[in-house]
This record gives structure tokens, sequence and C-alpha cells, in this order.
């Protein structure tokens, strides 16, 4: 099972009295409310025409600190082509030891040991269902997140910040006493803090998925 990243829906004719979330939302000439970044207006399938279910979408920030905890703020944007709607997660995590090869992810340099808390809903999905089999009535769920944000020259040479900081992040959510590997959690920008471009420093990350399917 993959779970990605977020939607919000639109009709195909705009106008200044739709609505999402129950705010209004004014013509930006696209077929995606204003929620959505301006760069992915165009791409993302806002009007869920593709899907027999619904589209998700996610867009996410936050940082890693010294000490080796991570925190992020996530946005799910659900597009089912009639209700759009937007569910807020807050995740927080440790670095671990755990061998991010465990999951197939040899290019991952970086795992953490991660919890996601549901803190805004208004979609009223049980998120259990689709992203991770966990018993949670408040919609708290346990996993990793795993980090590529360097890539490797050679065996004997350290690794290097990929081109523009680009970085993609994977997770690996509990799923029935097991997990589910979700390789294109999602993809944007690892920027350092103080320019230290060396794989465990502070960073603070910038991203979103790419559109999942959802039956």
């Amino acid at each position: 099972m993959t779970l990605i990243f977020f939607g919000l829906m639109a009709c195909s004719e705009k106008s200044s009295t739709d609505t999402a979330n129950g705010e209004n939302t004014e013509e930006n000439g696209s077929n995606c409310p204003n929620e959505v970044p301006e760069e992915f207006r165009y791409t993302w399938d806002c009007t869920n025409e593709f899907c027999n279910g619904a589209t998700l979408y996610r867009i996410g920030e936050g940082a890693t600190i010294a000490d080796g905890t991570i925190s992020l703020s996530e946005e799910w944007l659900l597009f089912d082509g009639v209700e759009p709607c937007i569910d807020r997660f807050e995740i927080t995590g440790i670095e671990s030891d755990t061998n991010p090869d465990l999951f197939g992810c040899t290019g991952c340099e970086r795992i953490f040991e991660a919890t996601w808390t549901l803190t805004d809903m208004q979609c009223n999905i049980n998120w259990g269902n689709l992203f991770a089999e966990q018993e949670s009535e408040d919609q708290i769920y346990v996993g990793y997140l795993l980090l590529d944000t360097h890539r490797r020259v050679n065996f004997t040479d350290p690794e290097e910040r990929y081109e523009d900081n680009f970085f993609v992040l994977s997770a690996a959510p509990v799923n029935n006493n097991q997990y589910t590997y979700i390789a294109d959690y999602g993809a944007g920008t690892a920027i350092p803090e103080g320019g230290n471009p060396d794989v465990g420093g502070p960073e603070v990350y910038s991203y979103t998925s790419g559109g999942t399917c959802l039956e």
C-alpha cells in the first residue's frame, strides 16, 4: 500500500464564492483551490479526474536539530470530486540506528523513529484503514521516516548533497505488526543550517508528494 501526499478538490469552473474547508477561494485560473501551491495548480488532479476513489497529496515542512530529533507539519489534501478537505498531522521523531537497508532504502542516510499525530480533522476519515493499521482512537500512528539527502560519489569519498539540496523522504508506518514501506512519501529540499553539508547536521525541510489514488 502506498500513501502519499494530499489534495483539495475544485470544480472545473471556479468563482469567488467557491469554498474549500469553509473558506472562500478566489479564482486563480486553474481547477485547484488556493490552498494548493501555485506551482502545482496545473499538475495536480484537483478534480479527481483519474481516480475512482479520491486523490491524496501531502505538503510538509519542518526541521531536524542538533540533538537528533525531527519535527514536521503536514497537510493531507484530499480531492474526491465532491467536497475537498485537509487534515493536518504533526510528526515528531528521534534519530534511530536502525539500518535503512531493512526497508530496502540503500540510499537513505538518516532514519527516524517517528510518531504521526492528527491535530486537525476535516476529512472525517480513519487513516488507520489507509495509512497505518494501528488501534488508535486519537489517530496517533508510529513508524519510521527515512531521508535521502546525499549521493555517494564512490565508496571512499564522503557523501555529497544532491544538486539544489534536493531530497527524498520515505516512510514506513506500522501495519498489522509489520512495516509498509512508502518509497515516494515526498520530495523537496533539505537546506543545511549554517551551511554545514555533512550528514546528520541540522536541516530545514520543505516537500510535497505525488498524487496517490485511494479506492
